[in-house]
């Protein structure tokens, strides 16, 4: 993976609240949601970056940023990768990426 850690939200509850009140995190740092195609930024501090990946592992959309109060998902996708605004630099449509372990 592009990133140094990646955290992921196993639980519902982990999933439903995302980045919601977690310290910033570092730019090497992401939120791997799986069974997500729709996020939100309600209650949020910053924006935030999203890229939606397909059952197959390629990124289908990146969508960054994404200011608070904000809804943003894409048909089609199985996981989210959350991170800090200006993912959508390392991360475009088309890339492959893999579920971190």
């Amino acid at each position: 993976m592009l990133f140094a850690r990646a955290y992921i939200a196993r639980r519902w509850w982990s999933r439903a609240i995302g980045l919601l009140g977690t310290r910033a995190l570092g730019s090497d740092e992401v939120l791997w949601i799986p069974r997500c195609r729709v996020v939100h930024t309600v209650g949020m501090a910053g924006p935030i970056a999203c890229a939606f990946v397909d059952r197959t592992g390629v990124v289908i959309r990146v969508a960054d940023p994404v200011p608070p109060w904000r809804i943003v998902g894409t048909r089609g996708a199985r996981a989210v990768i959350e991170g800090p605004a200006g993912l959508g630099t390392r991360l475009r449509p088309g890339d492959p990426v893999r579920r971190p372990a």
